[in-house]
C-alpha cells in the first residue's frame, strides 16, 4: 500500500488550515486598527466642534428665534450622526458600541430638554458637553488624554 498520498493530504490540510488562520489573524488585527481609527476619529471630530465651546453658560430669553439655537441643535444632530457612523464601522458586539448607543441617547435626551426649555439650551449644551466627554474616555481611545468635545475647536489664543 502507498501511503505517500495520504502524507501527501496531511500536508495540504495542514497548509491550508495554517494560511487560513493567518489569513483570519490578519483580518482580526486589521479590524481592531479599523475600529480604534474610527473611535479616534469620533473623538477628535467631537472636540472640533464649535457648538461645544462653551464658557459660561447663561440663560437665553426668546431663544427659540435665535439663528443660534438652530445652529447649536442642528450640530447636536449632526454629532449624533456622526456617532452613529461610527458605531456602524464597529463589529456587532464590540464593547464599545454600547457607549456609542448611550452616546446617541444623550444626543437625543439634549434635544428634547432643549425644546422644553430653549431659554436653558446653553445650559443643557455645556451638560451634554460633559456627558459626551465622560462617555468618549470609556472608549478604547489608546490616547493619553481624551479631549473634550468643543476643546479644539479654535486656535489657541497666543
Amino acid at each position: 500500500m502507498n501511503v505517500d498520498w495520504i502524507g501527501a493530504l496531511i500536508g495540504a490540510a495542514v497548509g491550508a488550515i495554517l494560511t487560513s488562520g493567518g489569513g483570519y489573524f490578519a483580518y482580526l488585527i486589521e479590524r481592531r486598527r479599523v475600529e480604534r481609527n474610527a473611535l479616534r476619529e469620533l473623538a477628535r471630530n467631537l472636540s472640533e466642534r464649535r457648538a461645544f465651546r462653551i464658557d459660561r453658560p447663561l440663560e437665553i430669553p426668546d431663544a427659540r428665534s435665535s439663528p443660534d439655537f438652530d445652529r447649536l441643535n442642528r450640530s447636536v444632530v449632526a454629532a449624533r450622526e456622526d456617532v452613529r457612523g461610527t458605531r456602524l464601522i464597529l463589529v456587532h458586539g464590540a464593547a464599545a458600541q454600547m457607549t456609542l448607543t448611550r452616546m446617541i441617547q444623550t444626543c437625543n435626551n439634549y434635544l428634547e430638554q432643549s425644546d422644553r426649555a430653549p431659554h436653558r439650551y446653553w445650559f443643557l449644551a455645556a451638560e451634554l458637553r460633559d456627558h459626551l466627554h465622560e462617555q468618549l474616555r470609556q472608549l478604547p481611545l489608546d490616547l493619553a488624554s481624551v479631549p473634550r468635545p468643543g476643546d479644539e475647536a479654535f486656535l489657541p489664543k497666543s
